[in-house]
């Protein structure tokens, strides 16, 4: 076997604090005795303020006090900065959606900023970076594909170094695009520079760690082994530079706010990245960033949507990274994905005799994953073959990939389960009657198993089938038939059911929906289930539109838990569907 050098992809920044040149008064004797308050107060990382003592900025992020509603954030990050000299301050971020900003700071603008009891944390805005054929069947993907999963439905959004658009098996699933890339000098690392950019061409990869994720996620086999979720579609969100870094955890913050504010279809969102610093458990309160990192994951929560981070490859067994170390979030290890053996290189141990390596062998827990208790499960990672940046296919090994291969199976579970929430889909994912057990600290953790686990997702499936405005009940009740749709603003909604002189045009056997309150008498759509089971052994689906809008039509038998899912693109008219092997009948 030939030598081999493993990529791993997590970077290791410097650990300091960063500041600018930009030259700036000493503050006072009174700033500087609430810079010290405040340092005691655990408002203040210890050591920034010394740090700032030379005149010099630096970039922070800042959490203040949680206000009511979505749009506040903004407004209230306004309205403290107006309270702070501009001549102290400069590359200002304000959130929709979190309670924090991010700026660069003078000693004199930090005092001033503190001045205010609103203001609960300040922190150096820290950085990091990525964390870098035999995946998808170790997993139980290719068994749910041969089943009829595809992840048809789902919306991932995939935060990384962009997205090759015109790789073949990528160019089919890109559904959306947005930037948000900072350098350490404060400049732009956007595709055409600036440090905020959306729309297409926003998420052009310049390192290709991120392309590589996506067709592990959803490639669809052209070159490149086949992707999780094939049928998934992707909003490929660009936050590390060229060199595979992120210098800013504000714009993970600003990308995840992004996705609240503007992509309310989004399923799962997937981050194999992760700070410089390792925290030993729970770090939702650790720093300012973690703190806005929290805040941002808890508003996709409440939306339903699965937030999955990769675990890190420093190899500890006691710490993990930023947002892989936050509550709501789950943690991926990574497991070896062929019996690589020993290579003489980075944490690979020697040999321990002829045959398959119980250390490297397929299932094992890698030498370099970082694990702890706050880890939540393990999946295939290293090594992984996929797509590459320019075409073709590279191979990679990293705890990145492993949170793809898991990022693939939740999109999965979400187009098996629509209905079930996201902690049942969380426990889901960890369900396996496999546990390999790390070496560094003897901890056991749940390996995936995609085929298990949507089998306990589709338990929130079996409830009855109840009529209501958006759901229409088919075939004596058995079939709940439900339709979502996308407009042109991304705007989401539950079409309903029309109804004409007073009567829901619902039979036994079809219905009719519209889209929009204001049109309730405009035809979108109609669906309709037969008995096909005295045929062929199968029910079968109808579904007719006059509609450019993006949907999805769901199909949910209450008697087996099964659920179909025909989704149709933003902007192209239907094709008529005649789905005669559409569920099973026992």
């Amino acid at each position: 076997m030939p030598r081999l050098v493993i990529p791993f992809l997590f970077l290791i920044l410097t650990a300091g604090f960063t500041t600018a040149a930009t030259a700036s008064e000493p503050p006072s004797a009174g700033e500087q005795a609430r810079l010290v308050a405040a340092e005691q107060a655990g408002r203040l990382a210890p050591g920034l303020a010394m740090a700032l003592a030379r005149g010099e900025t630096m970039p922070v992020i800042v959490r203040f006090a949680s206000p009511a509603g979505e749009a506040e954030p903004a407004r209230r990050g306004a309205a403290l900065l107006a309270r702070v000299p501009a001549s102290e301050r400069s590359g200002e971020r304000l959130f929709t959606t979190v309670p924090g900003m991010a700026l660069s700071l003078s000693a004199r603008g930090l005092a001033a900023l503190l001045a205010e009891p609103e203001v609960l944390r300040v922190d150096p805005d820290a950085g990091g970076g990525a964390l870098l054929a035999e995946t998808v069947p170790l997993a139980g993907g290719a068994a749910l594909q041969m089943a009829g999963w595809t992840g048809a439905g789902s919306v991932v959004a995939l935060l990384d170094s962009g997205i090759d658009a015109a790789h073949p098996d990528l160019a089919g699933a890109l559904d959306g695009e947005a930037c948000f890339c900072t350098t350490a000098d404060g400049a732009g690392c956007c595709p055409g520079g600036g440090t905020t950019r959306t729309g297409p061409g926003s998420a052009a990869d310049d390192f290709g760690h991120g392309t590589h994720l996506a067709g592990i996620i959803t490639g669809d086999g052209h070159v490149a082994p086949v992707g999780m979720a094939p049928e998934a579609r992707l909003v490929a969100v660009k936050v590390l530079d060229a060199t595979g870094a992120f210098a800013f955890s504000s714009d993970i913050v600003a990308a995840l706010d992004w996705i609240t504010a503007h992509r309310p279809d989004v399923d799962v969102v997937s981050l194999s990245l992760g700070t410089g610093a390792l925290f030993p458990g729970v770090c939702d309160d650790a720093t300012a960033y973690t703190q806005l990192l929290a805040a941002a994951v808890a508003n996709l929560r409440a939306r339903g949507v699965l937030v999955l981070a990769a675990s890190g490859n420093r190899g500890s067994g006691t710490a993990l990274p930023a947002p892989a170390c936050l509550r709501e979030v789950i943690a991926v290890g990574a497991t070896w994905d062929a019996d690589v053996g020993y290579q003489g290189t980075m944490c690979l141990p020697p040999p321990d005799g002829p045959g398959p390596d119980p250390v490297t062998a397929p299932g094992q827990i890698t030498c370099f994953s970082n694990t702890n208790a706050e880890v939540a499960l393990v999946a295939p990672g290293a090594p992984i073959t996929s797509t590459r940046l320019g075409g073709g296919t590279t191979t990679l090994y990293g705890t990145s990939l492993a949170a793809a291969v898991a990022s693939g199976c939740a999109a999965l579970l979400r187009e098996a389960a629509p209905l079930a929430s996201p902690e049942l889909l969380a426990s889901a994912l960890a369900t396996s009657a496999t546990r390999p057990t790390d070496r560094k600290n003897g901890r056991s953790f749940p390996l995936l198993d995609c085929v298990r686990a949507l089998a306990v997702a589709q338990s929130a499936n079996t409830a009855p089938c109840t009529r209501g405005a958006t759901t229409a009940c088919l075939l004596g009740g058995r079939f709940e038939v439900t339709v979502g749709w996308l407009s042109d603003g991304h705007a989401t909604g539950e079409a309903k059911v029309m109804a004409f002189g007073g009567q829901r045009t619902e039979s036994d056997q079809s219905v009719f929906f519209y889209f929009f309150d204001d049109q309730p008498e405009n035809f979108e759509m109609g669906v309709k289930v037969l008995d096909g089971c005295p045929i062929n052994g199968q029910y079968w689906v109808f579904i007719s539109g006059l509609t450019n809008r993006g949907y999805t039509v769901r199909v949910r038998d209450s008697v087996t838990g099964r659920i179909r899912t025909y989704a149709n693109p933003l902007g192209n008219y239907p094709q008529t569907v005649g789905d005669t092997d559409a569920l099973p009948c026992s």
